[in-house]
């Protein structure tokens, strides 16, 4: 028979192990795509990293802010609302989402000089639409390409 005090404990282990199974509990499948209905909230947690959303899509607004990420890897695939990963420590917006519905947000970050700090969804694809010609750039010529600001 099971100690219901270790029972109580492990329950403890498996959900601190995994402090993101709220988000992908909330994850539903319609019409084959992975989607949210809602809005993420994940400002203020003192996160190093994000869950791993890259092939979700979500149905409202995504917060990262004020945290302590040096990476947007695992952001969802797409945010219909906007994005917030300001104030935080990231130095690059690679991994950011292929696609934002309205603003994006990612003021007092250690970006290169020059980064705006608020984009709309126009400008963002604009940035997204440097990234690519960076990254034939470098396929064809190598690493020696200059960092462009927008380093998606």
């Amino acid at each position: 028979m099971n100690d219901p005090l270790s029972l109580i404990y492990e329950a403890r282990v498996v959900k601190k192990s995994d402090p993101f199974q709220a988000i992908y509990d909330r994850i539903k499948i319609v019409n084959g795509q992975k989607i949210i209905e809602c809005s993420v909230n994940l400002s203020n947690q003192e996160l190093t990293k994000l869950p791993d959303l890259h092939d979700v899509h979500v149905n409202g607004c995504f917060y990262c802010d004020n945290n302590r990420l040096t990476s947007l890897e695992g952001s969802p695939m797409s945010v219909s609302g906007e994005f917030y990963c300001n104030i935080n420590q990231l130095t690059s917006l690679k991994g950011a989402p292929k696609s934002i519905g309205q603003y994006f947000h990612c003021g007092d970050n250690p970006l290169p000089e020059g980064t705006p700090e608020v984009m709309n969804a126009q400008q963002y694809q604009e940035c997204r639409k440097e990234l690519k010609k960076k990254e034939d750039l470098q396929k064809e010529f190598g690493n020696d390409i200059g960092q462009t600001i927008y380093d998606l």
